[in-house]
């Protein structure tokens, strides 16, 4: 298969063929879409100041029932820490609670 050769812009160097002009089209419609979606979820205040992370834990906990902060931690990219503090912080507004777990004594689940 031959490779398709790029052309490059002579004044930025920017690549000006038609899959790389495709793409950052892509790219930056794709950033239009993400800043529109934040601020309505700011607007709404499914995003707080706790960030986009609020929404998406307390999503996993509506789909999936109670789960332990480690459950919900290993389903994102990023720290248990920081999912204990979310949940800390969320069960403090009275959003979520800590409830006890069948299948082991001190690990809480968070629920709804």
């Amino acid at each position: 298969m031959e490779a398709m050769a790029a052309r490059h812009d002579r004044g930025t160097g920017a690549i000006v063929d038609g899959k790389a002009a495709a793409i950052a089209e892509l790219m930056l419609e794709v950033a239009q879409c993400f800043f529109r979606i934040r601020a309505l979820g700011q607007k709404t205040g499914l995003i707080t100041s706790w960030g986009g992370g609020a929404f998406g834990f307390m999503r996993s906990l509506a789909l999936l029932g109670p789960l332990t902060v480690p459950q919900i931690a290993q389903m994102r990219p990023t720290s248990r820490q920081r999912m204990q503090r979310l949940a800390d912080e969320l069960a403090a507004e009275g959003l979520v609670e800590f409830i006890d777990n069948p299948k082991h004594r001190r690990s809480k689940l968070v629920q709804l």
